[in-house]
């Protein structure tokens, strides 16, 4: 199995981007959101797929269920399908490889 890192959110999309801005984003109706762009660790060997993409975080109010949106591109198509795996670090801190990243949830 891949194991595919998606850092912190450090990298939120501003409601003036047309990038992963939920329709709430307007509306001002309380729901909370984060939205990233995901990138591969910098310490992964030559050779790995390096797989990119998007991930919106978007929860209806403070205590409702999380709902998680995914877009990832860069995964190799030919053989067959892979189980894949999606780590969500505390940190999006990428100097030093996954070793700045911080735990996971």
């Amino acid at each position: 199995a891949m194991l595919v890192l998606l850092a912190g959110c450090q990298q939120c999309v501003s409601a003036d981007s047309d990038t992963l801005a939920p329709p709430e984003v307007s509306q001002h109706n309380g729901t909370l959101y984060a939205a990233c762009k995901m990138r591969p660790s910098t310490s992964l060997p030559e050779g790995l797929p390096k797989v990119y993409g998007q991930a919106l975080f978007k929860q209806d109010y403070p205590q409702g269920k999380l709902k998680v949106l995914l877009r990832f591109s860069g995964f190799p198509r030919e053989g067959d399908a892979e189980p894949r795996a999606v780590h969500i670090h505390q940190y999006g801190d990428l100097s030093q490889g996954c070793d700045s990243t911080g735990g996971h949830y």
